[in-house]
């Protein structure tokens, strides 16, 4: 069979009308009945005998013939095939019948020839569907073009890329399967479907979608093949395999979208993905085409969405569904971008960026929780998704958050869907875990610190004013500016309440336990950076470090273990730079890119 694509007709390209089918009926309809009444008069029985000798002319001279096969019934001057009740019409073709059902032809002369399809009328065992799919094998050398005829239009396609066609939905529906320039081809029926979408459903651009159900209430999805790729789906264990066509070459997979559904749903649709790496998922929505991150373990849809997983670096992958359910108000992946802006402070036109900033940071200090353990800080991810599911995942129903790494990257996020570049800073001393991370705001050649997990910023000493970080590293005097955190919650697992740190000191107040997350969550009224130096002071001691109001500035001399990830930006390669000017030293440690490596 023909797989990959040769030759492709274009849309628009008109060929010479295949020979429509006549619309002649079965030669026995019409025809007159036995007479049933024991008493039939002379005259009924002369017509009777006169109207079968016509019937059997009529017969002959159509030439039907029984073959002996049941429904392969041969019209041999109407040329006309039937196959499991669809009607195969040669096109300009001659055609010789095989014991197995197929058919094989062959051209007249060098035009344009093949096969046309439709519905057999009355002798169609599927003849009731509104529109069927019939799935057939060609054997060619090259592929084939598929014409699909509606009455009001056509569509094209390649038997390299389907093996079948759409029939139904008007009367004079047809498709039409050719080439030019073969020597001879065969096609043989293998079957025809309903597109009823209890097996298959037929999509609009003719591709056939198998459905995705995991329980019987759960909403269906539909998946289709993409590019050189074949699909089945495991019902029972709910496992979508996709597989590479074994001529085909290049990128393949499987779009999933909405099964047609009376009404419109969203629909949240969790999975795992098999193997884990090498296979890419994007989503086309309303907002246009977004690549989601490979750790990504869910997708939204909703009606007119499309989710594409694709590949083309493995012959095969799988696609383990876990859940398939309409969006709740408290299911996170469902929330949307424009909820969570809608909880940002509102900008102002006449706001410098830096007082935009500052709004951010206010609003970050109140709503970024932060984890009492590292168990909880190890199941926060604030790249894992998009800015706001994080929130939504997280924050919002105060069940999730980071030490001060994830809070850092998730208020650089912030900063950077606003319209404002900033980047992370790593530094410390290792010994003694007396190490911060915080968010660098470079505006107009200087660099401000913008610290979310402490609230606040670096400004000129009894000034409102930001410092740029180098003056204060140079000896400058000033200030740490706190903003409000009232509002903030501190998390921690149930089970780890005895090792919570601030529990176990009492300075946590108003604790809630989460018995259904399995999470307890607390107010923590003197959290901040004047707290931080205080707990710390004996660790800040042993490192001769004086827990004082430079202990900050200390701290950051003492040695930088990376910036912003790594991630190379003018602005980060020049404050890598001055880091390097003022004497700071770089520290190699695990897991942090060396901010050496960005100046080579």
């Amino acid at each position: 069979m023909v797989r990959a694509l040769r030759r492709m007709i274009a849309p628009g390209f008109e060929t010479e009308p295949a020979p429509r089918r006549s619309d002649h009926k079965d030669f026995h309809r019409g025809c007159p009945k036995p007479p049933t009444a024991a008493g039939a008069i002379l005259n009924r029985k002369t017509t009777l005998i006169i109207g079968l000798a016509v019937c059997a002319a009529i017969a002959a001279a159509v030439g039907v013939i029984s073959n002996g096969r049941g429904s392969h019934a041969v019209a041999a001057d109407a040329g006309v095939y039937i196959r499991s009740g669809v009607a195969l019409h040669p096109f300009k073709t001659d055609v010789v019948e095989q014991p197995d059902g197929a058919l094989v032809f062959a051209p007249r002369g060098d035009d344009e020839a093949g096969v046309e399809l439709s519905l057999a009328g009355a002798r169609s065992s599927v003849t009731g569907a509104r529109m069927v799919a019939v799935f057939f094998e060609l054997d060619a050398d090259d592929a084939f073009n598929i014409r699909e005829d509606f009455g009001e239009g056509a569509r094209y396609t390649s038997s390299a890329l389907r093996g079948h066609v759409i029939l139904g939905g008007s009367p004079s529906s047809s498709a039409l399967i050719y080439s030019h320039g073969y020597d001879r081809a065969s096609i043989r029926i293998v079957g025809v479907e309903p597109c009823d979408g209890a097996v298959i459903i037929c999509e609009a651009d003719g591709s056939i979608a198998k459905p995705v159900r995991l329980t019987k209430g759960a909403p269906a999805l539909s998946a289709t093949a993409y590019n050189g790729g074949e699909i089945a789906f495991d019902a029972k264990n709910g496992v979508l395999h996709v597989e590479r066509l074994p001529d085909y070459e290049g990128e393949y997979g499987v779009t999933l979208r909405l099964a047609p559904a009376k009404t419109a749903k969203r629909v949240a649709v969790v999975f795992d993905r098999q193997p884990a790496l090498g296979v890419s998922l994007s989503r086309r929505n309303k907002e246009g085409l977004a690549y989601l991150p490979a750790e990504r373990r869910h997708v939204v849809l909703e009606p007119g969405d499309e989710a594409l997983f694709f590949t083309a670096s493995v012959d095969r992958f799988a696609v383990k569904f876990e859940s398939v359910s309409t969006c709740a108000s408290d299911n996170w992946r469902c929330r949307t971008r424009h909820e969570f802006e809608e909880l940002l402070p509102q900008a102002d036109a006449n706001a410098t960026k830096f007082e935009r900033a500052l709004q951010l940071l206010r609003w970050a200090s109140k709503n970024i929780d932060f984890a009492l353990t590292r168990s909880v800080n190890a199941e926060f991810r604030p790249s894992s998704s998009e800015l706001h599911k994080v929130y939504f995942r997280f924050f919002a129903l105060d069940q999730g958050g980071g030490f001060c790494g994830g809070t850092s990257v998730f208020f650089r996020r912030l900063l950077a869907d606003q319209g404002i570049e900033a980047f992370t800073w790593n530094f410390g001393v290792l010994k003694d875990d007396l190490t911060h991370v915080t968010t660098i705001v470079p505006m107009n050649g200087e660099f401000y610190l913008m610290d979310a997990t402490f609230g606040g910023y670096l400004a000129k000493k009894g000034s409102t004013q930001p410092i740029d970080i180098f003056d204060y590293l140079g000896g400058a005097p000033a200030d740490f500016i706190p903003v409000d955190m009232t509002g903030r919650q501190f998390i921690a697992k149930i089970n780890e309440k005895k090792v919570a740190h601030g529990l176990t000191r009492g300075l946590l107040r108003n604790c809630v336990d989460d018995k259904s997350r399995g999470t307890v969550h607390c107010e923590y009224p003197v959290f901040g950076l004047e707290n931080y130096a205080r707990m710390w002071g004996e660790r800040l001691a042993r490192n001769g470090i004086a827990p004082d109001g430079d202990a900050l500035r200390t701290l950051m001399l003492r040695g930088t273990f990376s910036v912003a990830g790594g991630r190379l930006t003018p602005e980060t390669r020049a404050f890598v730079m001055k880091l390097k000017e003022r004497g700071v030293p770089f520290i190699d440690a695990p897991g942090s890119p060396s901010p050496e490596d960005m100046l080579n």
